[in-house]
């Protein structure tokens, strides 16, 4: 670590942009959960297009279940 970069209590201080650390400390709890609903529904539709792609001749019921069963690591479905 570079002599010149912040100290920090945290252990992910270590995987984080430091830029990004000020910019995370001053959003509130729902702009951070804002954020977090718009990783997610878009992690949920690069997971669905994926699907589609592998198996167009599926229904969206089909998709739907298999896309579940894949964000949940097997848990659903």
């Amino acid at each position: 670590m570079n002599v010149n970069e912040p100290q920090f209590q945290h252990d992910a201080s270590d995987r984080c942009d430091y830029a990004l650390i000020p910019i995370l400390r001053s959003q509130t709890p729902a702009q951070k959960l804002a954020v977090l609903a718009s990783l997610w529904r878009s992690a949920c539709a690069f997971v669905t297009a994926g699907v589609r792609t592998q198996h167009p001749d599926w229904s969206d019921s089909a998709v739907t279940k298999e896309v579940a069963r894949r964000i949940s690591h097997g848990a659903c479905g």
